[in-house]
């Protein structure tokens, strides 16, 4: 009795549309692997530790605000809660033009924000952490976005890995890769500190001073250029009113490249210990600058901003 033979070429062809539905299969489910990227917005210390390139802005907290007013409301605790001490700025003369505009006018857009207190720091690198993990799941095809969440139902790390956000393939395992920004810890910060960083490269003859958020002489203070060039010129203890002009941020690139900007000058930057941040400030000389030592606030002040530090992290089941 003879069997029936397929043909070679429908052999073929079955062949092959099994080789691509597993395949495509295969494909559907993979995992990428996103640690072998960088966070948003930081540079590369360790193989696992990695550090905002400069400190928060204050166009990065004005996002975070803007959010908060959003989802729970301009009248709300939360965003109330989240708002700096803009009042900070009356230890000095002259200083209502800062309290009304350093914030949220352009011009200090991508100046260090202060008048911030530990607690709001540390909701501030929260919420980052949320916002970038939702960025991914969007990026990878996990979930769509959401124009308009609510204050119920706006996405946290936590509620995606507790099944309680809506997610497009409900058979797709879990994304177990999340980034958990916080601020860094006294050694982390020491170590991260004594890498060279763009004031260490502004100080090697034949380079020159960089152009950062921070203002480098070594017969002067660092100063952040918003106190170089005020909005309101004090005189005599009289105001002189200047048009506040838009500034641009850039940085000057060389053969000698650093990794982190102004981590030793501009503002003292918070440790994960509270009460204790690191670093000099504007007000600072040099050379004290240069030496790495610790100093103490209690409140929100003028002096004291902060960076975070990331790693990526595997959600435990």
């Amino acid at each position: 009795m003879k069997t029936k033979q397929i043909p070679l070429l429908a052999c073929t062809a079955l062949l092959l549309l099994t080789f691509f539905l597993n395949f495509s299969l295969s494909k559907k489910y993979k995992i990428h692997d996103i640690r072998k990227g960088r966070p948003p917005g930081t540079e590369k210390i360790t193989a696992t530790l990695f550090c905002d390139q400069e400190e928060v802005t204050n166009f990065s907290y004005q996002e975070y605000l803007y959010w908060t007013k959003i989802i729970f409301g301009k009248k709300s605790a939360r965003y109330i809660a989240a708002l700096p001490d803009t009042t900070v700025w009356n230890i000095f003369p002259c200083s209502k033009a800062h309290i009304k505009n350093y914030l949220m006018h352009p011009k200090y857009r991508y100046y260090p924000v202060v008048g911030v207190s530990y607690e709001q720091a540390l909701n501030f690198t929260k919420w980052r952490s949320d916002r970038v993990m939702e960025f991914i799941l969007i990026g990878q095809g996990y979930m769509k976005h959401v124009p308009a969440p609510d204050s119920v139902n706006y996405f946290t790390i936590e509620r995606y890995y507790e099944g309680k956000i809506k997610v497009l393939d409900e058979k797709k395992p879990v994304y177990p890769y999340y980034p958990e920004y916080r601020l860094p810890s006294v050694e982390e910060w020491k170590m991260i500190s004594s890498l060279s960083d763009s004031l260490f490269i502004a100080s090697v003859p034949g380079i020159g001073k960089n152009h950062s958020l921070s203002y480098y002489d070594s017969e002067k203070h660092i100063n952040c250029d918003f106190l170089i060039n005020p909005t309101l010129i004090c005189k005599n203890d009289s105001m002189i009113q200047e048009p506040i002009r838009k500034t641009t941020y850039f940085k000057k690139r060389t053969k000698l490249k650093w990794l982190v900007d102004d981590i030793r000058g501009n503002v003292s930057e918070m440790s994960s210990v509270k009460g204790v941040s690191l670093g000099g400030d504007w007000n600072t000389p040099y050379s004290k600058i240069m030496a790495i030592s610790t100093s103490n606030y209690s409140k929100p002040d003028v002096y004291t901003g902060f960076r975070n530090v990331c790693e990526w992290k595997v959600w435990a089941k």
